[in-house]
């Protein structure tokens, strides 16, 4: 049983957010919605919006307003993202994850939790954390200066993709 001892800190929720801003399904709708107004109200303005030149020069506004756009958008996600996870209980009390056989165990001075083997979607990994998606935008953070050394860094990675891969492996099996 490999335990971590995590103290999260407003780095870990800013990346957080730039790690699940761009797999927002509101922000992707957002963009298409904003790019879709902007069309339509270039067309609307034009006399003629349906002639080849007209046409071109409403779509070449659409994607320059497009990609100013994006960014903007996506920064202020990503800043309410962090203001909102660091001031949660989770945000202020320290966690203690278990990696053991029925799942990954969190406990802090306010709860406790077994996330299943089963229940994880997916698992990725960076330079600076291990990210544990258990629904969808809803992760759990491993940052890595948590973990005594590189190799135990690691070896929890290991763990963790052993133990997911196992259950899908169990799970597939069942339904046959």
């Amino acid at each position: 049983m490999t335990t971590i001892i995590v103290r999260y800190k407003t780095s870990d929720f800013l990346r957080l957010a730039l790690h699940t801003a761009p797999r927002s399904a509101a922000l992707k709708w957002a963009m298409l919605g904003a790019a879709a107004v902007v069309f339509a109200t270039n067309c609307h303005q034009s006399k003629a919006p349906w002639e080849p030149a007209t046409l071109i020069s409403n779509l070449i506004t659409t994607a320059l307003f497009s990609i100013v756009y994006l960014p903007i958008m996506a920064g202020l996600a990503v800043l309410i993202g962090a203001l909102r996870n660091r001031r949660s209980a989770f945000g202020t009390e320290s966690q203690s994850y278990s990696i053991t056989d029925g799942g990954l165990t969190r406990q802090s001075p306010s709860s406790e939790t077994l996330i299943k083997w089963s229940a994880m979607r997916s698992l990725r990994k960076s330079r600076k954390s291990i990210y544990v998606e258990t629904y969808p935008l809803c992760y759990v953070v491993l940052p890595r200066r948590s973990f005594a050394s590189a190799e135990e860094y690691e070896s929890a990675w290991n763990s963790l993709q052993e133990h997911v891969l196992s259950s899908r492996s169990l799970s597939g099996q069942e339904r046959s």
